[in-house]
């Protein structure tokens, strides 16, 4: 068949598979907030920005108003003198008769006053009675004492009589006037002057100066999960409460770090019922012009803004066909893997621990420009048009040889191929790139060596959705026209941020190039952002670890393209090595928890029905002290590639249980994770349980626990081995489980226990 039938007969196909219009949702993989189209936000200022509280953006903010200079006077929460004199029957305020609009002096407008008579004594005053003893922080005021001299003086509980401020002359007309102070006890506020004079406004802030925002979800809901994002260096307490009715409200946190910019998530286990959340500041009143922020604040139900996990269902590639590790060119050697492969080394370190080796193939690496023939078909002689040296056939051949086979990460960004390098037809030179590439590399049409290719690695800024389109369509359509047989992918992207459009499925993946696409891939990393704004790596399990990002993704897999593959192309934790430390990263864990982490992601994946999972990285790197410089299966070239726990971990694992496969969950609860592991018959062989908890530098007597669950079969167990890597095998022996019929009981920890059951 030539390349155009290939292609025609290609795009017959896809014409066919595409899904109805209304099928089709590229928001899918979105987990909406609880009653996200009835709820209300209401803020104590600046209504005009509230909507983008709940606007599902989190790049648009509500800017508060400043309680200083004047803002605080149009307060009634702040400012006891607001509209005073028409507070109460009868009227605290008392003045001389013939005194003229005296409402207008606390009316929150400069431009209206009152004039205040003199009586027959010759003294003019307006006198305000308090309800009761307050305690006053500021006053503010304005008025034209251009007849006589003023002040402004208060009684206090104790009847003592204070001057707040006085000798107020026509120096001081029309001039505001501030003090600042702590008067304790006030009962009564009094203007007075020896002449008539006019008061344009007069206010009494009598509580601190704080911001808030308030949602209300107009009815009652169990919460899981609340989601908020706020930032202000002007505030100096942040405080989140809730409440059912608005009247008793519950204090959750009020030690919340105010600057902490990142959104943050927490959870309620078990729910708490609620109708109203507030975040409250309390500002900073050394200044004026003091604001808070708030972008965001949602509540979410069971799984928070994740969702729940799919429904488990047996899995169709055991756990050893999942494993697949992330390497370069040499596997960090400065030559050929066929030479490596020959002295023990390179790809040969790693078929142990995985089946599928995934190679970031830069694109500068084959072209010196994009249009130019990459000379792979003479690169034994030439090496490619990028590099007079480079040989893949030499390379990804022995990755093959040695039992990985190679999945392609095709790698590019804005400044090695920018937009305009692509031609005026980016499509086309997208297009015969993937034709050649598959006909070289593909499995049936060209060497072998490749199984897969991704259109891109994280190509997310520089580049538009349209734009990409264009280059996604070529490449899957050339790929396809080159060997039918290479499994295409997009670049990694994820579908719970649609604020993030670089990397957004439901923007980048449109609906015509489904059908070309044979799985969709994701990176996902178990970090989690602390209430101080600190990101840090979690234990997979962790309510809002951002792995659960995975659960986003399914379900837009599951809506836009059943039956689909879904990869995670990278994973992984930095662990430091004993006597280092993780640098500028404060994304690290211990290496038992690496390698405990591992194992038990690994297993979550499976779960989950992930198709492939690459670890990332191959090995620890050199001079390196930021994150992912840790995150390695094996040490560092300069330590000679030394095994890690996490990598001994995985080949334990695999050794014991490589050819199972999920089947079914035993337990899935905050105590207990369990999972029942079979063979391709889908007769049980293992369980592979443990406790969802964080692991720490060496396992402690706290960490185990008794733990009972009904694995739902009878069995009799032969052996138990606690995977921690630490042993050269990477297990150790463990004590057996107590079975009466399909309820077993057993010590569990944070470091997942393999049961390998009587045959």
């Amino acid at each position: 068949m030539t390349g155009l039938s290939r292609v025609l007969a290609w795009c017959t196909v896809a014409a066919l598979l595409v899904l109805p219009a209304s099928a089709w949702d590229a928001n899918a993989g979105l987990v909406p907030p609880l009653a996200v189209s009835t709820r209300t936000i209401s803020v104590s200022t600046n209504d005009a920005a509230k909507q983008n509280i709940i606007d599902g953006n989190d790049q648009t903010q509500w800017q508060s108003g400043a309680c200083f200079p004047t803002g605080f006077i149009a307060r009634p929460e702040m400012n006891l003198l607001l509209r005073v004199c028409n507070s109460s029957t009868p009227s605290p305020c008392t003045y001389p008769a013939g005194s003229k609009t005296v409402d207008s002096a606390f009316d929150n407008s400069f431009y209206t006053g009152a004039w205040i008579a003199k009586a027959a004594n010759g003294i003019a005053s307006i006198s305000i009675t308090l309800p009761q003893p307050t305690d006053i922080y500021r006053f503010y005021f304005r008025g034209s004492w251009n007849k006589g001299v003023a002040r402004l003086v208060i009684q206090q509980q104790d009847g003592s009589t204070t001057t707040v401020v006085g000798n107020l002359n026509s120096t001081l007309a029309w001039v505001d006037i501030k003090q600042i102070g702590l008067w304790q006890g006030v009962t009564q506020v009094q203007v007075v002057s020896n002449d008539s004079f006019t008061l344009t406004e007069l206010a009494a802030q009598y509580t601190r100066c704080f911001e808030m925002a308030t949602l209300d979800m107009q009815d009652v809901f169990a919460v899981h999960v609340i989601r908020a994002r706020w930032w202000s260096t002007d505030s100096v307490g942040t405080s989140l409460s809730v409440s059912a009715d608005n009247a008793t409200w519950t204090v959750v946190r009020d030690d919340l770090k105010p600057d902490n910019l990142p959104s943050y998530d927490f959870n309620f286990d078990p729910p708490v019922n609620m109708r109203f959340i507030r975040i409250r500041h309390l500002v900073n009143e050394t200044g004026d012009w003091r604001k808070v922020y708030s972008w965001e604040i949602g509540a979410y139900g069971a799984g928070g803004r994740w969702g729940l996990p799919p429904q488990p269902q047996q899995q169709s590639r055991s756990f050893r066909q999942l494993m697949g590790v992330n390497g370069i060119w040499g596997w960090g050697n400065k030559s050929f893997s066929d030479t490596l492969v020959k002295q023990g080394k390179g790809p040969l370190l790693y078929n142990a621990v995985a089946s599928s080796g995934r190679n970031y193939q830069n694109l500068n690496w084959d072209l010196k420009k994009l249009g130019n023939d990459p000379k792979w078909d003479t690169m034994n002689k030439t090496g490619t048009d990028g590099q007079w040296w480079l040989d893949w056939d030499r390379e990804y051949g022995a990755w093959k040889k040695a039992g990985i086979p190679v999945s392609v990460t095709y790698q590019w960004d804005k400044f090695v191929a920018p937009p305009a390098a692509w031609g005026p037809d980016p499509y086309s030179t997208a297009y015969n790139l993937g034709f050649k590439f598959a006909r070289h590399f593909g499995p049936t049409a060209g060497t072998g060596n490749v199984a897969s290719f991704e259109a891109g690695n994280e190509p997310w800024d520089g580049f538009n959705a349209t734009f990409y389109g264009q280059l996604l369509r070529g490449f899957t359509d050339g790929l396809y026209a080159g060997d039918p047989a290479v499994k295409r992918l997009p670049c990694a992207l994820q579908a719970n941020e649609p604020v993030y459009d670089g990397s957004y499925i439901g923007t980048r993946l449109p609906q015509d190039i489904a059908p070309k696409i044979d799985a969709v891939n994701t990176h996902v990393y178990s970090f989690f952002n602390l209430d101080n704004g600190t990101r840090v790596a979690v234990h997979p399990e962790h309510y809002g670890s951002a792995m659960n990002s995975l659960n986003n993704m399914i379900k837009w897999r599951d809506t836009n393209m059943p039956g689909k593959g879904l990869w995670v192309t990278e994973f992984g934790w930095d662990a430091a090595r004993p006597g280092e430390d993780c640098g500028k990263s404060t994304e690290c864990v211990s290496q038992l928890a690496q390698a405990a982490y591992g194992v038990r992601a690994l297993a979550l994946f499976a779960r989950k029905g992930v198709e492939q999972a690459h670890w990332f990285f191959y090995a620890n790197d050199d001079g390196c002290n930021t994150l992912f410089c840790r995150s390695g299966l094996r040490d560092t070239y300069t330590a000679g590639f030394g095994e890690e726990p996490v990598y001994r971990a995985y080949r334990a694992f695999l050794q014991l249980a490589g050819a199972s496969y999920f089947k079914a969950i035993a337990a899935e609860t905050n105590d207990i994770y369990a999972y029942v592991l079979s063979n391709a018959a889908g007769t049980p062989t293992h369980v592979l349980a443990w406790r969802p908890i964080p692991v720490g530098e060496s396992e402690q007597p706290s960490d185990a626990a008794a733990v009972q669950f009904d694995v739902g079969f009878s069995a009799a167990a032969a052996a138990a081995y606690a995977l921690n890597g630490v042993a050269p095998s990477g297990s150790v022996a463990a004590a057996l489980p107590s079975i009466a019929g399909s309820s077993w009981s057993m010590m569990l920890s944070g470091v997942p226990t393999l049961v390998v059951l009587s045959a």
